[in-house]
């Protein structure tokens, strides 16, 4: 027998063997595969939050976006027009399109600002408000806290029509820095009219006690000028993200979210920087407050600036600074720059 025959017998002979070892290595042990196992886990937990901050870094972006969009409209129509909006008579009132956008025009200062965003087919009078009242603005909804979408309306006492749903807003007009975000001004009550005969009288509104001498850009029939803003255009709040309970996003029945974004002078739409409420806060569910600004980012609250500028403000910031940022003369000249 030669050589290479011997050598083929012998491995022909260990073949078994050798099969059952190499499938054996083919395989993983149990401890491989935890490890393995253990690996992925560790990798996903470091990239889970990774991916979960980029996509809230887009949305807040989106978020500052839809505020430098808003304030443009603001600009616009307070060049337009010689001032910001008014914000309307008050939460009953729903817009009437054949009144302006002054101090007759009982809606919403979004409302009045349509026609400077592309939204005139909105305004029209040919629009009924059961249509108005129903149209969903994307640009004011912050991603960060809820789909653009129709939510309830839980305030029955609002003027007809009252619709069970109804578009809302996430961002509220700068008021001043009182203690009350419906009222014209300090140490004034919040009143509102029953009859448009009313809201067109001076007098009624005098009899009532409502003065307008708020402190802020946009509230109950103002008529604020870009040359009213004394302390600087870039360290004043124009209008920023409203605070809302977390746990009632899509309710309808958090403070501050009853109504539509299009209904007048209220809490929905407008917001104090009252000393004594303190700094904005960030959305937490069981919390209710109707005056306050906030959001549901965890950086901090997006300010559109009189001058059209967006920042991000802290949470930490020092509620004097925030107060002053409120208000458009009180002659501090507050940098809001310097403010953490």
């Amino acid at each position: 027998m030669t050589w290479k025959s011997q050598s083929s017998q012998s491995c022909a002979a260990r073949a078994p063997f050798c099969a059952d070892h190499l499938a054996h290595r083919a395989g993983f042990t149990l401890i491989e595969l935890l490890t393995v196992i253990g690996v992925i886990g560790v990798l996903l937990a470091l990239l889970i939050p990774a991916v979960q901050q980029a996509r809230e870094s887009a949305r807040q972006a989106e978020c500052k976006n839809h505020l430098r969009q808003i304030s443009l409209a603001l600009a616009l129509h307070a060049e337009t027009f010689a001032s910001f909006p008014s914000s309307g008579w008050g939460w009953k009132w729903p817009p009437y399109p054949d009144r302006g956008s002054g101090d007759r025009q009982p809606g919403s200062w979004v409302f009045s600002i349509l026609p400077c965003m592309e939204g005139t087919a909105i305004a029209s009078v040919d629009i009924p408000n059961e249509q108005r009242l129903t149209t969903v603005l994307p640009l004011f909804y912050c991603p960060s806290r809820r789909a653009a979408e129709l939510y309830p309306c839980t305030n029955l006492e609002v003027s007809a029509p009252w619709l069970p749903l109804m578009a809302k807003s996430d961002y509220a007009a700068s008021a001043g820095d009182h203690n009350d975000p419906n009222a014209a001004g300090p140490a004034h009550p919040f009143v509102q009219p029953s009859l448009l005969a009313e809201g067109d009288s001076e007098a009624w509104w005098q009899d009532h006690g409502a003065q307008r001498s708020a402190t802020g850009l946009i509230f109950q029939r103002s008529s604020v000028r870009m040359a009213d803003v004394l302390d600087g255009a870039s360290q004043t709040y124009l209008l920023g993200e409203k605070y809302l309970n977390a746990a009632e996003y899509t309710s309808g029945a958090g403070l501050g979210d009853l109504e539509s974004v299009y209904h007048g002078d209220n809490d929905d739409t407008s917001r104090v920087t009252f000393l004594a409420d303190g700094s904005p806060r960030q959305d937490t569910p069981g919390l209710d407050n109707r005056s306050l600004f906030g959001s549901a980012h965890a950086a901090g609250c997006n300010f559109a600036m009189a001058d059209g500028s967006v920042r991000v403000v802290s949470y930490r910031i020092d509620p004097e600074v925030h107060r002053s940022a409120g208000n458009r003369a009180d002659g501090l000249m507050t940098n809001l720059s310097s403010a953490h």
